[in-house]
């Protein structure tokens, strides 16, 4: 019965795409009419939006789901529920902000339709608390991600690893073209540009055919802004109709209800970074900023995120933006390099000289430390320090990084070609990158030729940043670590020297997904004699630690994995042997007290109670 539900069920998505499929994709047959997969994102402390879309009804009706949130993947208990029409206004898609949820929890959610069908399960996580002294977030970091340029190896891998609290997509999550350069997966009929509404939904649709791209919306929740590929030109009339569709399909929270345009938005993760996404697409060359110099923002979303930078009590400030804001001058460079001659694009932040200055002034002249600005847009790996000068050796050291008053990470794209697929010799690609970075003193590090995404690590002492690249000619598990580059606390530029392995992921390592068992180390739980923990069980929820030895510590909630409080830093012992651990605002149940020794390996466990 199943199989020839999805027999019919795969005849009415070959007839709604009007495409034959290209290499691996195909729709969640088994999850019938869930077929485009589940999603969430924009994650809150207390809410996060859940996404799905069904396969339009034979009769066109309206459709009742219902949706559900649990904290355990056997949805044993459910947290928050509720009921949602999808039909064709909003082209059969469901966006729900479900709320009612704790912090920083790892959810589960589905949604279910009135014959008694389930969509597959989907993972979220919310925000911690405002002001919540989070002591280490991971996320992924991605853009420009063409279907038709190769394979989505990369989102598989970052669907694998569960440790992020987010992925962050800067742009171009669809495309609206393909590249006669790049067709490694193009489908029949070959696609032309969207001209319409419905255009730009089926193109949304064909993309969650993929997939490794379902996989990643499905396990992570994302936040995301759209680039010039998602959108239609700014003059064409079906922009908006455009914005409405990534509306659709892409869960987003609206934060204006009267203009729903502005994408631009910020999310606190406690005190330990504040992130605000801006949009350049839709808000440059509407304001002036200066006599003859229009800028890149508008007035209106600049002075907010002045305001933001300015207001933010957080150790770190994350940037997400779609282009690249770093200088690239190719003055000099022979005439093979990509450019004008002056600069490689004007419609990056090179196109807003003035507006790029006036913010790196406005961060350098009020003190604003720790700014981190994430990019996308330009299809190679790019590490630079941010100085308003940064030719100037009087203003701006190159060698050390001394002058700068920012960083920026790029860390290429997912799939759309880059260097290499322009037509670029091979034997003159390794030349690029020097003579590129022997007139951009603050390009601390570049690559031209690779395709994948970013990790951030984020830390209160450091920010690491991790390059990851995969094949995109053919499907394969296979991703390679290439480099690691650090941001230290106050210091505002790269450190020089790259890291040659990954850092320690961010949740437990002992703890499977659902976080509710232990793997093959219950024996080792409350054996090792050099941690003392009491009282234990508590009722008020706060224990004393006392150690024999200086160990570094990890707090984890072992109903979901989340990890609550670190105590030094793996590798590097806590200061104390003895201290207090309070879970005073915390639900009872169990606790798991992971400790380290001064090399970084795990050394032992204890299980906490909180309980009445």
């Amino acid at each position: 019965m199943k199989s020839i539900k999805a027999l019919i069920f795969f005849l009415v998505i070959s007839s709604q795409i009007k495409a034959q499929l290209a290499a691996n994709m195909y729709g969640d047959l088994i999850h019938a009419p869930f077929i485009y997969g589940v999603a969430s994102g924009d994650p809150l402390p207390n809410s996060v939006i859940i996404w799905t879309k069904i396969s339009t009804p034979t009769n066109n009706l309206s459709q009742k789901l219902i949706w559900e949130v649990s904290n355990n993947a056997a949805f044993a208990s459910i947290v928050s529920s509720g009921s949602v029409a999808v039909n064709s206004s909003r082209d059969w898609t469901a966006n729900v902000d479900a709320g009612n949820l704790y912090p920083n929890r790892i959810y589960y959610f589905r949604f279910k339709d009135t014959l008694g069908n389930y969509s597959i399960v989907g993972r979220t996580r919310t925000a911690p608390p405002l002001g919540d002294a989070n002591t280490h977030a991971r996320f992924a970091t991605v853009s420009c991600s063409s279907i038709y340029s190769g394979f989505f190896n990369a989102y598989r891998r970052i669907s694998e690893k569960t440790d992020l609290d987010f992925v962050m997509h800067l742009g171009d999550y669809i495309y609206d073209f393909v590249d006669a350069d790049e067709e490694i997966r193009v489908p029949s009929p070959y696609p032309s540009e969207p001209a319409t509404v419905q255009a730009w939904r089926d193109r949304h649709a064909y993309y969650l055919m993929d997939p490794d791209l379902r996989e990643a919306r499905r396990m992570h929740p994302w936040i995301s802004i759209w680039d010039n590929h998602d959108l239609p030109n700014m003059t064409d009339a079906n922009l908006f109709g455009a914005m409405k569709t990534f509306y659709e399909y892409v869960p987003t929270r609206i934060t204006n209800n009267s203009d729903t345009t502005q994408i631009f938005r910020d999310y606190s993760y406690g005190s330990l970074m504040d992130i605000m996404m801006i949009d350049i697409l839709t808000r440059r060359n509407i304001d002036s900023i200066s006599p003859n110099n229009v800028g890149i923002l508008g007035n209106m979303q600049y002075n907010w995120l002045k305001t933001k930078l300015s207001n933010s009590t957080a150790k770190w400030k994350i940037v997400g933006n779609q282009k690249m804001v770093c200088d690239w001058s190719v003055i000099g460079l022979p005439s093979w390099f990509p450019g004008n001659g002056t600069v490689l694009s004007t419609s990056s932040w090179d196109g807003f000289n003035a507006n790029r200055d006036d913010l790196l002034n406005y961060i350098k002249n009020n003190n604003i430390d720790n700014v981190l600005f994430l990019s996308g847009d330009s299809h190679v790996t790019m590490v630079a320090d941010l100085s308003p000068d940064p030719n100037n050796i009087l203003a701006y050291n190159g060698s050390n990084g001394n002058g700068s008053v920012a960083a920026e990470f790029l860390p290429t794209s997912i799939t759309r070609g880059n260097f290499d697929e322009m037509g670029i010799p091979s034997f003159l690609l390794g030349l690029a990158v020097g003579l590129s970075e022997g007139v951009n003193p603050h390009h601390v590090y570049s690559e031209f030729t690779k395709h994948g995404y970013g990790l951030i690590n984020v830390r209160p002492d450091t920010i690491i940043a991790e390059l990851w690249y995969s094949n995109i000619l053919a499907l394969t598990n296979q991703e390679n670590f290439h480099k690691g580059f650090m941001l230290k606390d106050g210091v505002n530029h790269w450190e020089r020297t790259s890291l040659n392995v990954p850092s320690n992921p961010k949740d437990t390592t002992y703890l499977v997904d659902t976080a509710t068992t232990i793997l093959s180390l219950n024996s080792l739980l409350n054996n090792n004699k050099t941690v003392t923990i009491y009282p234990n069980p508590s009722s008020d929820g706060k224990f004393n630690v006392k150690s024999d030895y200086e160990y570094s510590y990890v707090l984890v909630d072992i109903a979901n994995g989340t990890t609550l409080f670190e105590y030094g830093t793996r590798g590097i012992p806590f200061s104390k042997k003895q201290f207090e651990i309070d879970l005073s605002k915390f639900s009872n149940g169990n606790y798991l007290l992971k400790f380290f020794n001064p090399k970084g390996e795990i050394q032992g466990f204890k299980k906490i109670i909180k309980a009445q």
